[in-house]
C-alpha cells in the first residue's frame, strides 16, 4: 500500500509540473472583465458582438460598454480567471470578456496561449485571431495561436460563452519558435495614452508555424514519406494578396498552396510532403530547411526547425506500407507490395505486423515462406539499404480484410528509453543512473555506421537495476469509453456511434483473442438486436476469440432487473443483468453480417466520437517501461506473471456531462515488460 500511494504521489508531482508556468511565459496577471451577457446558443452564439464592437474596444477601468462596466480582476499564476467567482450574478449561456494591454518593445512573433470553459474567441489589435467553438472545462493552456505584437502597447481581448456549470478564462503568451525570449513583455489594465486614437498593427508581413508532422510515415519504395503542414498567418492594417509559400531544402523545393488572398489576423493551413531522411537531416542540422514566403509588395524567408523527439516517435511508431496491389484472379485475397529498405532502416530488423490476417494465411517475403509468430513477420534482419524486399499475402479464405498490414522496427529504443526515464522518477522515485536520452544522438545514430546498438546497450544496463525493482508491481491500465444517448445531439446520431462502436469492437475481437468487450447499457443491445437483422448463415468460429459482456444498466424490457455491484479483481464494475446479457448474446450473431459489410471506419464522423486502436500508435500513445518487444523474438512475459501490464483500448467515446452509458475493451499487452 504504502508504494502504491508513492506511486500515485510521484505520478501527481509530473502531472503537476507539467503544468508550471514556464520562465520564459509572460502570464496576464490582471484583466478588465466584463459580463455576464446573456448569450444565444449555438455558433451563431459565439460569434454575435455582445459589446456592439469587439474589434473597436479600447476599454479602461469602470467604462460602461453594452450597459455594464469593465472591472478589474486578477488571475493567477498562468493568467486564469474564474467567472464565477468575479463576475456578478453569474449564469448559463451567458458571455464574459477578457481585456489586457500588453507592451512589447520591438515588433516580435510570440505564442498566445488560452484556455476557457467553454467556447472561446480571441482578438489582438482589433483582428481576430482565434476561434474555438468547444464545450468543455477550462485546461493549462490547450489552444495556441502564433501572433504578431506591434512595437508598443498592444490591445488582446478574449470572449468566453459560458453553455453550463464552469466559467473560465485564460490567456498568457510565450516565446515563439525562434525568439529568444519575451524580455521587456508585460501587460497593464490602465488603458495607455498611446491608444487614444485607435489599435497600433504591426507592419505588413507573414509568420509561419513550427512545421507539423503526420502522425505516421509511410514506406514507398525506398522513401519513407510522412505529411507536414504550416500555419500561414498574414499581419497588418490590410489584407495580403498574391500570397504564396513553398518550402526550401539546399536545391530541394516543395510547392506549396496559392493561398491567393490572407486578412490580417487569420490563418491558413499549407500542406507539403517531405520524406523522413530530409526532415532528419534538417533536425540534425546537416540541411536546414526554410520557408520561402511571397506575397504583392512583399517576401521574407523563415527559418524552420524540425524537432527530433517527434521524427524517433514517428520513426519508432507504426509504419503504414504504400502501393498494395490486389490480385482480381484470386478473387482479392492475394495482395502484394515491393519495398526498398531507406537509409534509415540500415543496420535494423524490422518486421510486418498482420495479426489480423491470422496463422492460416500465406506470408511470402522475398520469395520465401515466412512464419506468422502471433502477429508479426520478420521483413528484414538486418536490413540492407537499398535492398529489395517483395511481400506476398494469400489471406485464409472467408477471412474479412480490415485492413493492410503494417511495419515496425523490432528493437525498442529512443521513444521507449526516453518515456522510460520518466516512468522511473513517478514509479521508483529516482532516474536511472544515466543521462536522459538525447534525441539528436539518437536520431545521428540510427541507420549509420554501428547504428543504434551502442546506445540500446549502454541505456539497457543503466535502466536494468530499476528494471527489476518495477517488476515487483503490477500496473493494470484499464480504458473507458462513454456513449451518451442524447445530449446535444439525437438519438439516430447515437444509434451510428453504438452500431460502428460495436462493429470496431469485433475488428479488434478478431484480431486480437482475449479481448474483452464490455458494455453497460442493455438499451444499446437492445436497439441493435432490433436494427440488424439476423445473418444469413452462422458466425464463423472466429467471433468465440473475443468476449462481450453486458455489464449492469437498466432492462430494455418493462422489468426492472437491479445489478449487483461486483468487487472481484478483474471485474467490469457491474454484474451483468439478465437483460443485458440476453441482449448482448443476441446482438453476437448479427455481428459478423454487419461487419463484412466492408471496412469498418475508423471515426465515424460524429461529434466527440474516438476510437483507437489496441496497437502502437505513432506519436501519440506511451509504451510501457523499455525492456524488449513481444512476439517470440524476445522474452514474454506470461499472462499470469506479475510483470504482466494489461493494455486496453477505447473503442469509442462521446464526452458529455451526463453519464448514460459507459463501454470498455481491454486486449493482452503486446510488449513484455
Amino acid at each position: 500500500m504504502m508504494r502504491f500511494h508513492r506511486c500515485v504521489a510521484a505520478s501527481l508531482g509530473l502531472l503537476l509540473f507539467g503544468v508550471r508556468l514556464d520562465a520564459q511565459d509572460v502570464a496576464i496577471r490582471g484583466w478588465l472583465v466584463r459580463g455576464p451577457i446573456p448569450a444565444d446558443t449555438g455558433a451563431a452564439g459565439v460569434l454575435r458582438d455582445y459589446l456592439g464592437g469587439e474589434t473597436t474596444v479600447l476599454p479602461d477601468s469602470g467604462q460602461i460598454v453594452a450597459d455594464g462596466p469593465f472591472f478589474p480582476a486578477d488571475a493567477d499564476s498562468l493568467g486564469q480567471v474564474d467567472f464565477n467567482r468575479v463576475l456578478p450574478n453569474p449564469r448559463d449561456w451567458s458571455a464574459g470578456y477578457a481585456h489586457a494591454y500588453v507592451w512589447a518593445p520591438r515588433e516580435l512573433t510570440a505564442l498566445l496561449v488560452m484556455d476557457s470553459d467553454d467556447d472561446i474567441v480571441g482578438w489582438l489589435n482589433g483582428q481576430r485571431v482565434w476561434l474555438h467553438i468547444v464545450p468543455r472545462g477550462v485546461g493549462r493552456g490547450r489552444d495556441t495561436t502564433l501572433v504578431r505584437l506591434a512595437a508598443g502597447w498592444n490591445s488582446l481581448l478574449l470572449k468566453v460563452i459560458n453553455r453550463t456549470g464552469g466559467f473560465d478564462v485564460l490567456g498568457r503568451l510565450a516565446p515563439a519558435p525562434g525568439e529568444l525570449s519575451l524580455d521587456g513583455v508585460h501587460s497593464q489594465i490602465r488603458r495607455p495614452t498611446e491608444l487614444a486614437r485607435g489599435h497600433n498593427l504591426p507592419a505588413p508581413t507573414i509568420t509561419v508555424s513550427h512545421l507539423r508532422l503526420a502522425s505516421a510515415p509511410t514506406w514507398n519504395g525506398p522513401a519513407l514519406e510522412t505529411g507536414a503542414t504550416l500555419r500561414v498567418s498574414a499581419w497588418g492594417r490590410d489584407t495580403l494578396r498574391g500570397v504564396v509559400t513553398r518550402l526550401e531544402q539546399g536545391t530541394a523545393r516543395w510547392a506549396g498552396d496559392s493561398l491567393g488572398a490572407l486578412a490580417p489576423g487569420m490563418s491558413r493551413s499549407v500542406a507539403f510532403a517531405p520524406t523522413l531522411d530530409e526532415l532528419r537531416r534538417a533536425a540534425l542540422g546537416r540541411t536546414p530547411l526554410s520557408a520561402a514566403l511571397t506575397w504583392t509588395g512583399g517576401a521574407r524567408t523563415a527559418s524552420l526547425g524540425v524537432d527530433a523527439d517527434l521524427l524517433l516517435r514517428l520513426i519508432g511508431g507504426r509504419i503504414a506500407l504504400g502501393s498494395w496491389l490486389a490480385d482480381s484472379s484470386a478473387q482479392g485475397r492475394r495482395i502484394q507490395t515491393r519495398l526498398v529498405v531507406p537509409a534509415t532502416f540500415g543496420g535494423e530488423a524490422v518486421d510486418l505486423l498482420a495479426a489480423e490476417f491470422g496463422p492460416n494465411a500465406t506470408y511470402t517475403i522475398g520469395g520465401r515462406r515466412a512464419e506468422w509468430h502471433t502477429g508479426i513477420i520478420e521483413l528484414c534482419a538486418p536490413c540492407r539499404t537499398g535492398d529489395t524486399v517483395d511481400i506476398t499475402i494469400m489471406l485464409e479464405p472467408g477471412r474479412a480484410r480490415w485492413s493492410f498490414p503494417t511495419a515496425r522496427l523490432r528493437e525498442i529504443g529512443y521513444r521507449e528509453y526516453a518515456d522510460g526515464y520518466d516512468y522511473a522518477r513517478a514509479l521508483a522515485g529516482r532516474a536511472p543512473e544515466i543521462t536522459r536520452p538525447d534525441a539528436r544522438e539518437w536520431l545521428a545514430a540510427l541507420g549509420e555506421g554501428a547504428g543504434l546498438a551502442p546506445l540500446r546497450a549502454r541505456h539497457a544496463a543503466a535502466y536494468a537495476p530499476l528494471v527489476a525493482e518495477l517488476r515487483r508491481d503490477t500496473l493494470h491500465l484499464v480504458g473507458n469509453s462513454h456513449i451518451d444517448a442524447a445530449w446535444l445531439w439525437p438519438w439516430s446520431e447515437t444509434l451510428d456511434v453504438i452500431r460502428n462502436t460495436w462493429r470496431s469492437s469485433l475488428r479488434i475481437g478478431s484480431a486480437f483473442p482475449g479481448y474483452v468487450f464490455a458494455a453497460s447499457a442493455a438499451a444499446y443491445f437492445d436497439a441493435m438486436d432490433r436494427l440488424e437483422p439476423p445473418p444469413p448463415s452462422p458466425a464463423p468460429s472466429r467471433t468465440a476469440r473475443s468476449r462481450w459482456s453486458a455489464g449492469g444498466g437498466s432492462s430494455p424490457t418493462r422489468t426492472s432487473h437491479r445489478a449487483s455491484r461486483s468487487r472481484g479483481r478483474g471485474s467490469t464494475g457491474n454484474a451483468t443483468s439478465s437483460a443485458a446479457s440476453g441482449a448482448a448474446r443476441a446482438w453476437r450473431g448479427r455481428l459478423t453480417r454487419s461487419a463484412t459489410r466492408g471496412r469498418c471506419r475508423r471515426s465515424t464522423g460524429s461529434r466527440g466520437s474516438r476510437r483507437s486502436s489496441p496497437r502502437r500508435s505513432a506519436g501519440t500513445t506511451r509504451p510501457s517501461f523499455p525492456i524488449t518487444r513481444s512476439g517470440g523474438r524476445g522474452a514474454t512475459a506470461p499472462a499470469s506473471s506479475p510483470t504482466t501490464r494489461t493494455a486496453t483500448t477505447t473503442t469509442s467515446s462521446r464526452s458529455s456531462s451526463c453519464g448514460i452509458a459507459s463501454t470498455t475493451g481491454s486486449a493482452p499487452a503486446r510488449r513484455a515488460t
